[in-house]
């Protein structure tokens, strides 16, 4: 035999060792040679000649000298080049630059506790870089199953998945938390979660991420499924960013998708939340898409898609503090679609700009309920924040049981908006915009009250209630309103409307005021169109008035009545008890009345008379104290006297009032104005 089986060598006992002086056998010399050929045979060639057939074990010891591999089944020298660069690195120390939580006992076919192996990782990507923390730990594919809560608490900490369809973190963890970054107390920084799935089983309780006390936090491309809780961003945390991340439950009870607070007593606060391309998908299950609280202050919110909950996106200053409540929005391209009660609600806060939005809670759709109020609800606050500039741009808003926007806020901005199937508990119900009491500086412009194809169930357009202020509105069209295109009841002068369309229906309310606008009103079918202007209240101080006025200089106000192509007529008339008319030119029908008899009775519908008759002419003039500025014209075409008959006429190079109006000449005339107590000649020849 040539080797016994561990590696030594002995030649063949009956051959070896031979007798000094005695003859060589040939048959013994060649087995020797044989045995020797054999154990020559079964040794390794340095020249590459032979092939190894059994593992060799090296007793501790090293091979020197390799080369870099260039095939996967080569052996490796301890250290390595990377292919383009110069420096030569143990294995060790490449493997060691990320933890796999599979080297520290992690398993990943979903069955036992992994919180153990998952901490250890976590533990020793901690401790491995000093005191700036750790590095990245590397969950490769599999489901990984949890009992515990993972916990994230110091810097530059990352958890790596393959992807969102190939690793899953499954917490059965009923009430506690799935992983929480960051611990009270201890401020930390740059903790990081990417490209996996965190899901719950069976949770009665806790967030899948509670964040709090740290800086620079980043959770993108991961999935939320079957979670209580979605995402805490508690309190003395800066910079936190969601993206590419869809959080979506159908947990019984489930509260939140993302929860960021602070107190409303200055004692701490949160900075800058991110929000890019999030879905929030409640299930009609969800209580809350978003919920901003306390003393947080800017979110920025791109492509954002909030879906079937109670609310979409609460903002409360629970604290009912003055100073610390949630402040600076900057929202683009948002959708919120599909809510039991109220898709945005503001309690309190302030400079929330939101552009390029559909914001609507889908009244009426399957597991909906259909017991929704209004689509955007933006509360006063007055005791507290008085919430305030709030500025929505480029939007569609509706699908709502009651009021499209009910708005108490001050420095409210809502430009080229439209409102689609509001008032939707009953036609006639609801205005599209409603601006409550507490109301002020509120500017609406390019409005369409309900868009084609809506339900055309709301009232009016807009809505102004006693004791808002300072409420402009300009190109407003209610064309599709039951009732009318504005109903203000604020009896303030400072609520301007002007560029109103309304088809089908009226403009109501107290204290109108069209400063430099036009009013259009048209109605299509077979019905009398118009302004209508009423007062609702009773007594004999109530007025519906409607007055044209003018600023300084050579300015006019005009009321102009045209018809129809000259179409029969258009005139303006009074019902049938008129106690004062304000107006500064002349009203009636657009042709002169001629007389040819007299005595004559002056009627509310005449603005110019003409007399064409022999001898004196005796005109009833209306009681100048009943129509306050009206204006009467008088023409002779033959040589007449007219007269009042009464002392009423003040002649035109004053003195006392007498009956005279103008002498016995044709071609004479006079414009008369009341002055309350006389018909006065203010101008003739």
């Amino acid at each position: 035999m040539s080797f016994n089986g561990s590696g030594n060598y002995s030649p063949p006992a009956s051959s070896f060792p031979e007798v000094a002086d005695t003859l060589i056998d040939a048959n013994r010399y060649d087995a020797v040679i044989t045995d020797l050929a054999t154990g020559l045979s079964n040794t390794i060639c340095k020249d590459g000649q032979t092939t190894v057939t059994a593992n060799i074990p090296m007793n501790s010891n090293k091979i020197t000298g390799l080369g870099n591999p260039s095939n996967l089944t080569d052996a490796a020298q301890f250290g390595v080049t990377a292919t383009g660069s110069t420096t030569a690195r143990t294995l060790a120390a490449r493997f060691a630059e990320v933890a796999n939580v599979l080297d520290y006992g992690a398993v990943n076919d979903g069955t036992g506790d992994q919180t153990a192996a998952f901490q250890a990782a976590i533990t020793a990507a901690t401790s491995a870089s000093g005191s700036y923390g750790g590095k990245s730990i590397f969950i490769p594919s599999g489901n990984y199953r949890f009992t515990g809560t993972l916990t994230i608490n110091k810097d530059f900490i990352s958890l790596v998945g393959e992807g969102k369809q190939c690793t899953t973190l499954t917490f059965v963890n009923t009430t506690a938390d799935c992983i929480t970054i960051g611990t009270a107390g201890v401020a930390s920084r740059d903790q990081h979660i990417t490209d996996l799935t965190i899901t719950g089983s069976s949770k009665t309780g806790g967030n899948a991420i509670k964040i709090l006390n740290t800086f620079q936090v980043n959770i993108e491309r991961v999935t939320f499924e079957s979670f209580f809780a979605g995402i805490e961003i508690g309190t003395n945390n800066n910079s936190v960013t969601i993206r590419d991340c869809t959080l979506a439950t159908s947990v019984a009870s489930s509260t939140y998708g993302i929860w960021w607070h602070a107190p409303g007593d200055g004692t701490s606060r949160s900075d800058v939340l991110t929000l890019d391309n999030v879905v929030i998908e409640g299930n009609w299950i969800l209580a809350d898409g978003i919920i901003w609280e306390g003393m947080c202050s800017t979110m920025v919110a791109s492509h954002l898609r909030v879906l079937h909950c109670t609310y979409g996106m609460r903002v409360l200053n629970t604290a009912s503090s003055g100073s610390y409540y949630p402040q600076f929005l900057n929202a683009f391209d948002l959708e919120f679609e599909g809510f039991k009660t109220t898709a945005l609600k503001i309690n309190g806060g302030a400079e929330f700009k939101i552009s390029d939005f559909d914001i609507n809670n889908l009244s009426g759709a399957v597991s909906q309920g259909n017991a929704d109020t209004h689509a955007i609800e933006i509360l006063g606050d007055t005791a507290a924040s008085f919430t305030r500039g709030i500025q929505l741009s480029n939007g569609r808003i509706g699908g709502c049981r009651t009021n499209g926007l009910n708005c108490g806020a001050r420095d409210v901005q809502l430009a080229n908006v439209k409102f689609y199937s509001c008032s939707g508990s009953a036609s006639n119900a609801a205005a599209t915009i409603r601006l409550t009491s507490t109301a002020l500086q509120v500017l609406l412009a390019n409005i369409l009250g309900d868009e084609y194809g809506g339900l055309g169930f709301s009232s009016y357009a807009v809505q102004v209630d006693a004791g808002a202020t300072q409420i402009r509105g300009t190109n407003i069209d209610g064309d599709r309103c039951v009732t009318g295109c504005i109903l203000d009841n604020s009896a303030s002068e400072t609520v301007q409307f002007g560029a109103l369309t309304q088809v089908d229906g009226t403009i109501e309310g107290v204290g109108y005021n069209f400063q430099n606008s036009n009013l259009y009103v048209q109605r299509t079918q077979n019905a009398a169109s118009g302004i209508n202007v009423r007062n609702l209240s009773a007594g004999a101080s109530a007025a519906a008035r409607l007055q044209l006025s003018t600023g300084t200089g050579n300015a006019f106000a005009l009321l102009s009545l045209h018809d129809n192509a000259a179409a029969p007529y258009a005139d303006l008339t009074f019902g049938s008890v008129v106690t004062k008319v304000n107006s500064g030119l002349p009203m009636g029908t657009t042709n002169p009345t001629g007389i040819s008899a007299t005595p004559y009775v002056v009627l509310i519908t005449d603005s110019y008379v003409t007399v064409n008759l022999g001898g004196v002419c005796t005109l009833t003039l209306p009681s100048a104290a009943n129509f306050i500025g009206r204006q009467l014209g008088i023409r002779t075409i033959s040589a007449n006297t007219v007269i009042s008959n009464a002392n009423n006429v003040i002649p035109l190079a004053g003195g006392a009032a007498g009956s005279a109006i103008l002498a016995a000449t044709a071609g004479k005339w006079a414009i008369l104005v009341s002055d309350g107590g006389n018909w006065q000649i203010v101008a003739g020849n």
